[in-house]
Formats: C-alpha cells, structure tokens, sequence
C-alpha cells in the first residue's frame, strides 16, 4: 500500500470510544518512550522453503508476493522470521502448520464464495445475539494526525452496526515491559506508532475466530494527512477481520508498474464476496485496494459495506 507512490502499507461496533478523559492532553502528547519492544529485519538471501510456498498458496498467496523477515520481540524476548505478503500481511513461519489445520477445518464449513480469508472473527449471529466488541488498544501515540486518523476509523466500522463492535483507548508512559504485556493482555488488537520504520503498516489475518492482534504504523504517516492516515488504519483493521486485497489477483490496477501483479488466489484464502464486483468489474474506490495514491477519504466504498455487511451480518 502506498501513498503518491512513495506509501507502502508493509508487509488485515454499541459504539464505544475510551480514549482518555484528558483527550486534550493526549492530543499533544509528544513524549517519545525511550523503550525499542521490537525490531524487523529483511532477511535478503533467504529461499522460502518448498513446504512453505505450497502453505502460503493453500491460504491464498504466490511465493512471489513475500519476502522473508525477521523479527526481535524484545517485550517477549524471542526472534523469530515470518513472511511479510502482499507488503502489509504477516505470516509467522512457526504459524504456518496450525493455519494450514485450521484451514483444512474450516473450509467445508464455509459457504460464501471485495475478498475474505476462510478464517473470519467469530459472531453469534440469530434473534438473540449480541455483538462482539473487540478492544483496540494504541500505545505512546504522538501524531495528531494518526491519534485522528485511528479514531475515524474505528468510527468508520462501528457507523455499519454489523457483528463487530469496537472501543478504543489510547495508553501512554508505556515505556517499560510490564506495562506493555499489561496492555497487550487488555486488548484484542493492539496498535503501535513506530518511530524509525517507514510510512506504511502491518497487520495479519484472524485466527482461532479471533482477530489478528497487532497493528504496526510508522509515525512518518502524520505528514500525509488525517485522511491517509484513516485509510491506513482502516485498511489494516479489514486484515485483521479477514479481508483480502481488493486487486489481489492484479495489483497494477492500484500499484504503480513493475509491482506484483497476481498476490496468489485459492478457494481456500481468497474467496470472493458474493454481491461485490469481481475482476475486470473491479471497484477502484475500496479501501482494501493494494495500493492508494495520496487522495484517499478514509471512508468505505459502497462495496466495502456490501462485503462486510455479508460476512458480518447478525
């Protein structure tokens, strides 16, 4: 995902907003912590091994749309590598054999043919269910623009009333490992403003009916706008729940020439939304498209609405 084609996005609601009482105060926050919890390398010489590919293509991706990388977590104190698709998807090596079960799993149990991975956030769905909230958590936010931008999105999935609720809280002064597993425990995805990466994010896919967990931002994506910023955000949350690049199957109707052109397509992880367009019929205005070109609204596309209306309807 990128931005006047310099943004990548690096490699997936009651209403309730807590952010702080003092939102003010938050809003100018410039308090920089002075604790690194992790950093990413890329591993260039790396030749992802044959089982590998042929587990990525099962969940719906080419060999040629990652590369491998690795990671120090210094907040759990291990490395290790994952594969980094469609520039903003991670996919844990160590993960790769319990995603394949699961897929295996589920995939005669799911039915629909916008695209959404085969594992989806669980809902209860009839007369008597109720929504599911998923906490989102963002730590030691300085930029205005992303602090704005993350709360516009999370408005943006709560204004469609569907099966997934989201709150919000903005945590700071978490500069210390305790503080940061007290505020991974509390959330169900937890959002990090990066101060040395690049523009863009990460996120990955649900699992075990749950979404995926974390959300990497770089703070260089203040100086695009609120709006980008939303967009990003946005679009990175769709990951999280399930959904696929619009253009997966051809990423030049978004990416600039010479980018992936087919991120990988199997039935088992890039199914088709029934009701959205597909293919040649694609719709240029998603906020799930790869790539973005620095006028974006941050806002859902009808066809963004369609989908996630279908897949999570009550």
């Amino acid at each position: 995902m990128k931005t006047g084609k310099q943004l990548f996005l690096l490699l997936i609601l009651i209403v309730t907003y807590s952010c702080s009482n003092e939102e003010d105060k938050n809003l100018q926050n410039t308090e920089i912590p002075n604790f690194v919890f992790e950093e990413s390398r890329l591993l260039e010489n790396y030749q992802i091994p044959k089982e590998d590919v042929i587990s990525l293509q099962k969940l719906g991706f080419s060999g040629s749309s990652g590369v491998a990388m690795e990671r120090t977590d210094y907040l759990h104190n291990e490395t290790y590598m994952y594969y980094l698709m469609e520039n903003d998807i991670v996919i844990r090596k160590d993960a790769l054999p319990s995603m394949s079960n699961e897929l295996s799993k589920n995939k005669t149990n799911n039915q629909s043919k916008q695209y959404h991975t085969t594992n989806l956030v669980d809902i209860e769905k009839g007369e008597r269910a109720r929504p599911r909230f998923i906490k989102v958590i963002a730590v030691n936010f300085t930029e205005i623009n992303l602090i704005k931008g993350l709360t516009m999105a999370i408005k943006n999935y709560n204004d469609l009333k569907i099966g997934l609720k989201f709150t919000l809280e903005f945590r700071y002064g978490i500069k210390d490992r305790a503080r940061m597993l007290k505020a991974e425990k509390d959330s169900d995805i937890l959002v990090n403003e990066q101060f040395f990466r690049p523009p863009g994010g990460d996120a990955g896919f649900p699992s075990g009916g749950m979404p995926y967990g974390t959300i990497n931002v770089g703070k260089a994506n203040a100086s695009f706008g609120i709006d980008v910023c939303e967009h990003i955000f946005t679009h990175e949350i769709g990951h999280c729940i399930g959904l696929r690049h619009t253009d997966f199957f051809n990423r030049s109707i978004s990416c600039e020439e010479g980018s992936v052109g087919n991120e990988g397509e199997s039935e088992a992880g890039a199914i088709h939304i029934p009701g959205t367009p597909k293919k040649i019929d694609i719709d240029l205005e998603s906020i799930m498209l790869s790539c973005a070109d620095g006028g974006e609204t941050g806002e859902f596309s009808n066809d963004d609405v369609t989908a996630l209306n279908y897949l999570y309807k009550q």
